[in-house]
């Protein structure tokens, strides 16, 4: 039993929370979520070891991992399962002041060379809410990518923004 009254299941709940970061390499997903995404495998790592892959099997994850809310969605037209485990295991980092390392959406001040657009990115996430952005070191491949996913990002809010104000005008 831990101080706070939960149970201690000797890591066996981390393991399984973290269940899908194994799936996906040891490693985490960058970016908007969806066609953009950055899969992050220069620092990818399984218990502090390099994941060290073919180029074809790191792609192949990569578009299972992107992929997998589409064939969601095709089969029962919707992804709120996945949506609430999301938020399950952010509220119980807030709830319980875990400050675990979560990919988040937040706003964006400068984070390799973006700022003033909310994107996913590993960041502390504690009783606060995120404390703070974890900059993690990126190659200079997905550094282009993570900014080419922010231009992407922007586009789509323009988008949006200038579709939403012609209807309002009719």
């Amino acid at each position: 039993m831990q101080q706070d009254g939960r149970e201690d299941d000797g890591c066996n709940g981390e393991t399984d929370q973290n269940r899908d970061h194994w799936r996906r390499g040891g490693r985490h997903d960058n970016g908007e979520h969806g066609d953009t995404e950055v899969p992050v495998w220069s620092t990818a790592n399984v218990v502090g070891l390099p994941v060290d892959l073919a180029a074809e099997t790191r792609d192949r994850i990569a578009r299972q991992t992107r992929d997998a809310a589409y064939e969601v969605i095709q089969l029962k037209g919707y992804t709120s399962y996945a949506i609430a485990l999301a938020l399950d295991r952010i509220c119980s980092a807030i709830l319980y002041d875990e400050r675990a390392i979560l990919n988040v959406s937040t706003l964006l001040e400068n984070h390799h060379g973006v700022a003033d657009v909310y994107m996913g990115v590993p960041c502390v996430v504690g009783a606060g809410g995120i404390e703070r952005v974890v900059e993690v070191p990126l190659s200079n491949h997905e550094l282009r990518q993570f900014q080419e996913s922010a231009k992407e990002l922007r586009v789509r809010i323009e988008t949006a923004v200038t579709t939403l104000t012609r209807e309002e005008s009719r």
